[in-house]
């Protein structure tokens, strides 16, 4: 299925994108020139990062009700002191803790998140066990996404692993479909943002040269952080997917 894009006076498919495209080009070149140029300028060494000023995910953790419980809650059930939900908040630092590092690959999986959840669920709080996600053939954006929603890869394993993450090799790499199961809204999200291609270099130098690795990853910090806080059109084009039939990736039941 193709989606297409129309402006603001009604003109639809590359024509209409082409002056934006333009302008989004331009800027983020210069962005990614600035990242560099700042990156660089910090290569000392890899000190300890302090992630507490980074943006914060918060979700909902669906809680089990048994027929105790509703015998002794009265009122208005729906109320928050009838709620068994409980209520996570995790951050980059979290992140970090699981998986020893944060690099480019964790920063644009924890934002394809952030992004998401404000388009699927404005001004509420997401449930984790709600979503289904289809991803890119790449390890690293997958893995924070995995972190914060729950989602497990489940091909033909749907006793062991949840299976409400697939993997399609036409998506954009770096990019993501997010599904609410709920409601059935769905957003691709396309990576805009290209790695400056020095770092791109220095990832494969790093390999030969151990000296290198330091200064990798304070410039991998550095480009983190500017994943987690640009704003989310230098990072990610948000397109809204309607009548998204998701349920093609789930494999066909057993005979």
């Amino acid at each position: 299925m193709i989606y297409r894009t129309t402006d603001s006076r009604g003109y639809s498919g590359r024509g209409a994108r082409i002056f934006p495209s333009i302008r989004l080009a331009c800027c983020l070149s210069i962005s990614i020139l600035f990242c560099s140029i700042s990156c660089l300028a910090g290569f000392v060494r890899a000190e300890p990062v302090d992630w507490s000023d980074m943006p914060t995910i918060t979700i909902r953790l669906p809680g089990k009700v048994d027929a105790g419980w509703k015998e002794r809650c009265t009122g208005d059930q729906t109320s928050y002191k009838c709620s068994m939900d409980r209520f996570l908040t995790l951050t980059v630092a979290d992140m970090e803790k699981y998986y020893g590092e944060v690099g480019p690959g964790l920063a644009f999986g924890y934002r394809a998140c952030q992004i998401a959840f404000s388009r699927l669920y404005p001004g509420e709080i997401p449930t984790r066990g709600d979503l289904f996600v289809v991803g890119s053939h790449s390890a690293c954006p997958a893995d924070p996404v995995t972190f914060i929603t729950g989602v497990r890869y489940g091909k033909d394993a749907r006793n062991i692993f949840n299976g409400d993450l697939v993997f399609d090799e036409k998506l954009e790499r770096f990019s993501f479909i997010f599904v609410s199961q709920a409601s059935g809204k769905a957003v691709k999200l396309t990576c805009r943002y290209p790695l400056p291609q020095d770092f791109l270099d220095l990832m494969i130098k790093k390999n030969q040269d151990p000296s290198l690795v330091e200064t990798f990853w304070t410039y991998a910090h550095c480009l983190s952080r500017y994943i987690f806080t640009a704003p989310e059109t230098e990072i990610f084009e948000v397109t809204p997917l309607d009548n998204f039939d998701w349920k093609q990736y789930l494999p066909e039941p057993a005979a």
